[in-house]
């Protein structure tokens, strides 16, 4: 590399950055009626994929996010009726659980985020979407996200 010259590597957190902020807007402006933001759409999408619940520390490991602000999103997520906390029979630990007003939303929001998914996408023949998912797998699983 020449004295000046950028490794094109400096560029993938302005890549992946603008892709994550035009996703989360879109993510963010479906939420809004509901009085949510983009915070909340991880947990939502979680608790939607794993219909039985999921304890605190479980969604933590899926969003990636710490304890204090999964704390705060289903606090939110409880006061506006979305979802509920069980303790179900022979469990140590509580389950997240998303109410049937919580489903509801979700059921629409994955409409939408599939929606926003193709659009971001559209440009890719299926074969580099497949190559394109499989690449972020890799990674994911390497960072051990």
């Amino acid at each position: 590399m020449e004295k000046g010259e950028i490794s094109r590597e400096l560029d993938f957190p302005i890549m992946f950055n603008k892709i994550t902020r035009n996703f989360n807007k879109k993510l963010g402006d479906f939420l809004m009626p509901y009085g949510l933001s983009k915070l909340h759409s991880l947990y939502l999408v979680c608790l939607y994929r794993h219909k039985k619940g999921l304890t605190l520390n479980q969604l933590n490991f899926l969003t990636g996010f710490d304890k204090a602000n999964t704390s705060r999103a289903i606090s939110d997520l409880e006061e506006k009726e979305i979802t509920y906390r069980i303790l179900g029979a022979g469990e140590k630990k509580y389950k997240v659980s998303l109410t049937e007003k919580g489903f509801s939303i979700c059921k629409d929001f994955v409409k939408s985020i599939k929606e926003s998914i193709k659009k971001t996408f559209a440009s890719l023949t299926e074969k580099e979407m497949n190559f394109f998912q499989s690449i972020i797998f890799k990674l994911m699983n390497e960072e051990a996200i």
